[in-house]
């Protein structure tokens, strides 16, 4: 009985040697850029008011090495995985990382992995393969975000600044100020909601655009233009819109448009168009699609 409960503590005793609990900080002062490497699990990264940078959570078990350092500007946070050519089942990184609010650009890389990040006033860049994105009150329309991930989600709430977004198979969506945006999705769903359209263009494959938002009555114009290839492209903009207006399809393609009283040219070849003017200002809408529906409708 004695030598079965030896053997059997023996055992369990990797995984509780593989378990590890950080709670780390370093000066930020000088800090430029923080970069945040975890290619599994979650990682929660907050901007608050510091002059430090902390991290606190567990480890992946898998892990072959943990870093937290400085190098000269460059502040770097890493679990490194073991390279045995797969990944065990056990306990997964889980990490809340505290940073400076303003100053300190934000990297994070993952492929597994679900990242938040909140309150940050700073440049951010985010990818990740699989796991999900949420990025809640971030930047002001001087900086920018790039923002990428594969199958993930991606939910945005009161980001701003300028930005490119892309998605292959997982949806985006969310609230966002930007002057700049550019967007990229494959077969994913993009949902935008923004209060004010500059220069907007947004890409899809088969995956349907929905843009909701109101043209400028002032220079600098706006620009707005959606494209899809067998998806659908909507957009919702001010019923008082001023400026060009042109929708264009291939063979099989369809326009609906709610927001005059003018309706789409058809070719012999099936192809539709609309071309209109409407007053004086310079904005320009341009949709197109292929074979998908392109609607326009007001946004009230």
């Amino acid at each position: 009985m004695i030598r079965a409960w030896f053997v059997g503590s023996l055992l369990a005793l990797p995984t509780f040697l593989n378990a590890e609990v950080v709670d780390k900080k370093i000066d930020a002062a000088g800090v430029a850029r923080v970069v945040i490497d975890i290619p599994r699990g979650r990682v929660s990264i907050k901007g608050v008011k510091t002059d430090s940078i902390a991290v606190a959570g567990e480890i992946d078990d898998d892990r072959h090495e943990f870093v937290f350092q400085r190098k000269g500007d460059r502040a770097e946070l890493r679990v490194e995985m073991s390279d045995n050519g797969s990944w065990g089942g056990g306990k997964q990184t889980d990490l809340t990382v505290e940073v400076p609010e303003s100053g300190v650009v934000v990297w994070v890389n993952g492929i597994a992995t679900q990242i938040t990040v909140s309150d940050v006033m700073s440049n951010t860049r985010i990818d990740t393969v699989s796991g999900d994105i949420r990025l809640t009150n971030i930047g002001s329309l001087r900086n920018h975000h790039t923002i990428a991930s594969v199958s993930g989600e991606v939910e945005l709430t009161n980001v701003r600044g300028a930005m490119v977004l892309s998605s292959v198979s997982g949806d985006v969506s969310g609230r966002v100020e930007s002057e700049n945006l550019r967007a990229n999705v494959v077969s994913g769903e993009l949902t935008l909601v923004m209060d004010k359209l500059l220069q907007v263009a947004v890409t899809s494959v088969s995956g349907d655009i929905s843009l909701t938002g109101t043209a400028r009555n002032e220079a600098p114009y706006s620009d707005i233009k959606l494209s899809t290839v067998n998806g659908e492209a909507l957009l919702r903009i001010n019923a008082d819109y001023q400026g060009l207006l042109r929708l264009q399809t291939g063979p099989g393609g369809d326009i609906e448009n709610h927001l005059t009283e003018a309706r789409a040219q058809a070719s012999f070849l099936g192809e539709q168009h609309l071309k209109l003017q409407l007053g004086q200002l310079k904005n320009e809408v341009d949709l197109s699609t292929v074979s998908g529906t392109l609607v326009l409708t007001p946004n009230q």
